[in-house]
């Protein structure tokens, strides 16, 4: 069942209808893009932050490591 014989009342205008469904999708798909987009970053920002704090924390093992050994030797 098409628009216009499901709605007749509006077939004068179903092109109408016709684009502004595509254009409503488009906006739609549009902002799930942008919301994928900004929880892919948010997640990429997440694990820079989480790499870098086990970095600090290695660096900080190291250090400890060596100072304790340099007062035994």
């Amino acid at each position: 069942m098409d628009f216009e014989t499901r709605y007749p009342e509006y077939a004068d205008v179903a092109e109408y209808v016709r684009r502004a469904n595509a254009e409503r999708s488009i906006y739609i798909a549009h902002l799930i893009a942008a919301g994928v987009e900004r929880v892919a970053k948010a997640f990429r920002t997440l694990a820079d932050a989480v790499i870098e704090t086990e970095r600090e924390w290695h660096q900080l093992e190291a250090e400890s490591f060596a100072r304790h050994a340099a007062k035994r030797y």
